[in-house]
């Protein structure tokens, strides 16, 4: 909007109210009150630019001197917040427990085969754990991927009449129409299942893995339809996350929630092996992880702030003994090129 203001205000012909006293007529009927209507310059200065403030460049400004003490200070102080604040994120990723565990070079590339893996847990996972399934060398950011879907089929914003399930109009779920659902995201979902027994495991639960506002308004059945009818259960947690696409080729997406303590020791997970990845030389982990205030394990924000605020501290340090060994006197003129060159 300021921008857009002071444009059309700063246009030839018009002119800002803080514009440099000078005698200026009235403002012509219609005006809005931040301009007013000036004759156009004429004769061989007719390109000059307007006398405002804008084009003239006499706007307010503030031009900071930068002094070998005010760097420091900045510095300095920039290292006494990054560094704290980065050890705090590191000793919140220590807290977390992540167990990885690989399992399509075990299950094979057999599709609908069940294998075994055993998990073994050498510490007590605290609740809440978090079970994810990790897919490598996939690439759910692809534009043609990402745009093959239709949202107005997922919010069952359509007739179910006759058993024609949709005809996809638009042709949004091009090369997948005509299927419920369309479009290559629904149709690639992830779906191999995974049981654990062991050491007294209870269950875990998949209820609330997916987020309640894309259960509410962007999943629904046609109306007056429902899984039996439709053949396929829209509203199942698993699809709701599988269709937020992911932005790297490496994703993690959750597949169920333990909400009771995971005791140390071995267990044995049965997978039913449905998805195939070597086609896209792709991989298939399953993941254990409890979560802290700044998410799962990832030590990468809490090093950040550590190297920053020592590279800080390093060149603080740096200009200090500088400016203590040869410092040198602001604004001093002997510097000026000109009073470098020989006298001849």
């Amino acid at each position: 909007f300021f921008f857009f203001f002071f444009f059309f205000c700063s246009r030839p012909g018009f002119s800002l109210v803080w514009r440099m006293a000078e005698p200026e007529p009235e403002a012509s009927p219609g005006c809005c009150g931040c301009c007013k209507k000036v004759a156009p310059p004429t004769g061989p200065h007719s390109n000059r630019p307007a006398n405002v403030r804008w084009k003239q460049q006499q706007l307010p400004a503030w031009q900071p001197i930068m002094s070998p003490m005010s760097i420091m200070i900045w510095l300095f102080s920039i290292a006494l917040v990054f560094i704290p604040l980065g050890g705090g994120f590191v000793w919140l990723d220590m807290q977390t427990t992540e167990q990885v565990f690989r399992y399509d070079d075990v299950c094979g590339t057999a599709s609908g085969a069940s294998c075994v893996i055993n998990v073994s847990i050498p510490t007590a996972m605290s609740p809440t754990v978090y079970v994810y399934y990790q897919l490598e060398n996939f690439y759910q950011n692809h534009r043609r991927y990402v745009k093959s879907v239709s949202w107005v089929q997922l919010m069952g914003g359509f007739s179910w009449t006759n058993g024609s399930v949709w005809n996809d109009p638009n042709g949004y779920c091009d090369p997948v129409s005509n299927r419920y659902p369309c479009g290559l995201v629904a149709w690639s979902v992830f779906n191999d299942t995974f049981t654990m027994t062991g050491n007294n495991f209870t269950n875990w639960t998949t209820t609330g893995i997916a987020w309640p506002e894309d259960l509410s308004a962007k999943f629904a059945f046609p109306p007056g339809q429902n899984a039996s009818t439709t053949g396929f259960n829209i509203v199942d947690e698993h699809f709701v996350v599988w269709m937020r696409v992911a932005a790297l080729p490496t994703f993690r997406k959750l597949y169920a929630i333990i909400s009771n303590n995971l005791a140390a020791g071995n267990y044995t997970v049965n997978i039913t092996n449905n998805y195939p990845v070597s086609n896209f030389t792709g991989k298939k982990l399953l993941v254990f992880s409890t979560v802290s205030v700044l998410g799962g394990k990832n030590p990468f924000l809490g090093y950040c702030f550590v190297v920053v605020g020592a590279l800080s501290f390093a060149f603080g340090l740096f200009f200090a003994i500088k400016n203590c060994v040869s410092p040198r006197m602001r604004g001093d003129l002997r510097y000026l090129d000109w009073n470098l060159k020989p006298s001849g």
